[in-house]
């Protein structure tokens, strides 16, 4: 049977469905189904917490790449007005090569 040996804080303290950590004589004399009611609710809970996390972590790493790109697209703004720029003065230079046969 599973040890508990110390009370433990879970991730999860304060959502709507915790339920707040149990003794170990309690645990120790949950019948079978409730003892696999009660290790399913732990192991459900806490794979919910990870996805929750997980997605937060994920936005956060989307916002910075769409700051990124919101960034790059921005430089590429400059980088086409600089280049229309100096086309606008050697811009001639292409007229003068015609290639067709």
């Amino acid at each position: 049977m599973k040890k508990i040996s110390k009370k433990r804080d879970y991730s999860v303290r304060g959502d709507k469905y915790n339920i707040k950590y149990i003794p170990e004589e309690v645990y120790r004399n949950l019948d079978g189904e409730e003892l696999t009611f009660y290790n399913q609710y732990r192991n459900n809970q806490r794979y919910i917490h990870n996805g929750k996390e997980f997605i937060d972590k994920t936005r956060i790493k989307i916002k910075k790449l769409q700051k990124e790109i919101s960034d790059k697209e921005n430089q590429l703004k400059i980088w086409k007005g600089k280049m229309m720029e100096g086309y606008s003065v050697i811009g001639y230079l292409g007229d003068d090569y015609d290639f067709n046969c």
